[in-house]
């Protein structure tokens, strides 16, 4: 009995725990919007074009410029958080927004510095 108890209290205290931070396990209802509340009413529906033959491929206009060209890489690196690894969502929504990089005045290291692998051979 003392089981079942502790059973119950641990389901009830994880369903209030889940419930604050997500919310009803149900979606809330949306009230259906009556006729009159809508504000442009159509009494009578668009007119259907008839049919036309298919008259073919059209002639191509030519080459159309990409409308968001992707910004060229800059030689010295990006700042932002895709030179960093990570997703510019997570950086904006991470309670650190900083991007991750080497510490302030940390000198880079060079190929000299870098130990080398003895398992490798």
């Amino acid at each position: 009995m003392k089981l079942l108890t502790v059973f119950a209290f641990a389901s009830v205290a994880t369903f209030v725990v889940l419930h604050s931070a997500y919310g009803s396990p149900l979606p809330e209802p949306v009230p259906d919007q009556s006729p009159a509340a809508d504000p442009s009413p159509k009494a009578d529906p668009e007119p259907v074009a008839s049919p036309v033959a298919d008259p073919g491929p059209s002639p191509s206009p030519g080459p159309v410029a990409n409308p968001n060209p992707l910004p060229a890489p800059s030689p010295l690196g990006s700042k932002g958080p895709q030179a960093a690894g990570g997703d510019a969502k997570i950086v904006a929504y991470s309670a650190n927004a900083e991007p991750m990089g080497p510490a302030p005045g940390a000198a880079p290291l060079k190929m000299d510095d870098v130990q080398p692998d003895t398992l490798a051979a």
